[in-house]
């Protein structure tokens, strides 16, 4: 058995880090509590946005083209 820590991100199977969205969220000051489970779904939301946005600017680039370029992005926006 290893005690090495694992991080927040890599228990949930996230990308995104889950203490730099929380440290963030503290900044803010957008609640007197921060929990660790409120951290943990704001990071997952995020991450399927992104997947979202990706997925409808991949839609838009060109066929045989897996290139996706800003313009994409804010035309995939704009039709989401």
């Amino acid at each position: 058995m290893s005690n090495q820590k694992t991080s927040k991100a890599e228990k949930y199977g996230l990308i995104f880090p889950v203490f730099r969205i929380k440290t963030m969220l503290r900044m803010q000051k957008v609640a007197d509590r921060i929990t660790d489970k409120a951290a943990v779904y704001l990071t997952a939301v995020l991450e399927y946005l992104r997947r979202e946005i990706l997925e409808v600017s991949l839609t838009t680039t060109q066929e045989g083209l897996h290139e996706i370029q800003p313009q994409h992005v804010k035309i995939a926006s704009k039709k989401d």
